[in-house]
């Protein structure tokens, strides 16, 4: 196997956006776009006053969903088990999501407030991403492309988000783009006429990107249609595929990549530390990505055996940045 970290195999590059490319949440900086779009000038976001309700609702239905589902958490033990608790998650969160259209969150908002707010919140330091972003999607790119899947309301305001941190970086409005010098987000999106629908995507043909089933079949949809339509694809014999995030609805995307990696804060997020400790829990080993570098570039052995061992042992490997990611997770591909 080649020296070189990418040059041995085709990378398709999954990333989640909220707490993984990004620092912080910016959940409420997209539901609340209607109200911060009219004061763009004030140093902090104008929370849109239906939020707190919202959120107290949707607490309060996952509450009694938890209650009323059968195998409770300290029974679920294989991923079959967990798979099928966070699918049965999508009633709840399509109540959630119907609740925000129906209390007229994003009635009126326009593309145009969407990148207002999106500029507006990277300007005031609201949102910020992650150290070495950029290098790590180059690096990628370099043999691959990179692809946002997230759950959150707007894949306008990601992209927005995306190029003006990084005006160099080419993002496509194509969410199943095959070229190599874009990155293509999946996620969901405010209706552009003003009505104050939340529309689905278009890899899942309308439906909305609501759990992590949803994720992993947006994943898996991407890498198919990339090994089936991507000319370049043929030119390599191998293709292999990279997860980064940090929650629970990037869970079945982890279990399914070639190489997994979780984002983790110290200390970490309560989310972070839910994933962690499910992970634990289905038996899945979490490991420093540093550790990954000499268990792979400096063993004076063929690393396929290495790369296999992972797959048997399913090894996610805990980063706190791109940069930890570029400098470790890249070797043994």
């Amino acid at each position: 196997m080649s020296e070189s970290s990418l040059e041995a195999a085709h990378i398709l590059l999954f990333l989640d956006f909220d707490n993984t490319l990004t620092t912080a949440s910016t959940l409420e900086y997209i539901a609340s776009i209607a109200t911060t779009a009219k004061l763009i000038g004030d140093k902090q976001p104008a929370l849109h006053p239906k939020l707190t309700r919202i959120s107290q609702c949707y607490k309060s239905d996952l509450a009694r969903h938890n209650e009323a589902y059968n195998f409770k958490k300290e029974q679920r033990r294989t991923l079959a088990h967990e798979a099928a608790y966070l699918d049965s998650l999508k009633h709840v969160e399509a109540a959630s999501l119907d609740r925000v259209v129906g209390q007229g969150l994003f009635k009126g908002v326009t593309p145009q407030m969407v990148e207002e707010v999106a500029q507006a919140s990277l300007r005031q330091k609201h949102v910020s991403l992650r150290k070495g972003w950029q290098s790590l999607i180059g690096a990628a790119q370099a043999t691959g492309v990179a692809y946002v899947i997230s759950v959150a309301w707007s894949k306008r305001f990601i992209e927005h988000i995306l190029r003006a941190s990084d005006p160099d970086m080419q993002v496509s409005r194509n969410a199943a783009t095959f070229d190599a010098e874009r990155i293509a987000v999946n996620a969901n999106d405010i209706a552009e006429d003003g009505s104050g629908l939340i529309i689905g995507s278009k890899i899942l043909t309308g439906r909305r990107i609501l759990t992590s089933t949803d994720k992993l079949e947006v994943m898996r949809k991407l890498a198919g249609d990339f090994t089936e339509n991507s000319l370049s694809a043929a030119k390599f014999q191998r293709i292999k595929t990279i997860y980064v995030g940090d929650s629970m609805t990037d869970l079945e995307c982890l279990m399914e990549a070639d190489l997994s990696i979780c984002i983790q804060d110290e200390p970490p997020t309560r989310d972070q530390e839910q994933l962690a400790q499910t992970l634990h829990r289905l038996g899945v080993a979490l490991r420093p990505i540093s550790q990954r570098r000499m268990a792979t570039k400096d063993r004076k052995v063929d690393r396929s055996a290495d790369w296999a061992e992972e797959r048997l042992t399913k090894t996610v490997w805990i980063a706190k940045d791109f940069e930890e990611i570029s400098q470790y997770g890249l070797y043994g591909l």
